[in-house]
């Protein structure tokens, strides 16, 4: 029996809890329909991810990426 709860403590516990982590903020970028604007660099995945347009990095897709040679702050 000890066997047995030691493989659920370590195989299948950390599997129901952990889970991916998706920071709140970032979730509300794809909930609330009012601040996704025409101008915005992302689309909302069907499972409700943020996911950048080509050319485009950072947490909500406002970082523009950077051809090779060229400093992304100052172009």
């Amino acid at each position: 029996m000890d066997k047995f709860l030691y493989w659920v403590a370590l195989c299948v516990l950390p599997t129901v809890f952990c889970g991916k982590y998706v920071p709140k903020w970032k979730k509300q970028a794809c909930e609330l329909p009012s601040s996704h604007s025409e101008y915005s660099h992302y689309i909302c995945s069907d499972d409700g991810e943020v996911k950048c347009l080509p050319g485009w990095n950072g947490d909500l897709c406002d970082v523009p990426k950077c051809r090779s040679g060229c400093d992304p702050m100052q172009g």
